[in-house]
């Protein structure tokens, strides 16, 4: 007779597997972390731009504009503009944004024109602006208003 023989069954995982399982540990913790930093830096460039926006508008609203006039050149198909910018502030400005946001007969806004005018307004000036070319407009535009929408201050 055979004496009885003992059977050793091995439970859990092998060594291999608690690596492989420590590795993809620390690549999700990774990636989670580069996920996170991610969203805060997208966050992070939002207030930026807002902050710069509001910037910008703050700087603009020294900026009167008046005598706004337009016209339809080019066949109709271009938009030039009359005016004159007034700095009210206590800074010299330039590269001041105008936009001219374009209207239909039934009162809708239809089309918008952005433009910079590469010039340096002093503190208590006004600039006459004769003929200044706004780009292509829309051919159904019956009326069309002004807005300084930025401006840069000179060092």
């Amino acid at each position: 007779m055979n004496p009885p023989q003992t059977v050793v069954v091995k439970s859990g995982c092998g060594k291999a597997a608690i690596v492989i399982f420590i590795i993809l540990l620390i690549i999700s913790l990774l990636i989670g972390g580069c996920f996170l930093a991610g969203l805060y830096g997208v966050g992070k460039v939002a207030q930026q731009v807002e902050e710069t926006r509001t910037e910008k508008a703050r700087i603009a609203s020294a900026l009167v504009i008046d005598d706004f006039q337009w016209e339809k050149d080019g066949f109709g198909s271009v938009m030039t503009a009359s005016f004159k910018i007034t700095n009210t502030g206590t800074v010299p400005l330039k590269d001041i944004t105008i936009e001219c946001r374009h209207t239909a007969p039934s009162g809708t806004q239809i089309d918008s024109n952005t433009r910079t005018i590469y010039e340096i307004i002093q503190p208590g000036e006004t600039k006459a602006f004769t003929a200044f070319n706004m780009g292509f407009v829309h051919s159904q535009v019956t009326s069309s208003t002004a807005v300084i929408t930025g401006a840069v201050p000179v060092p």
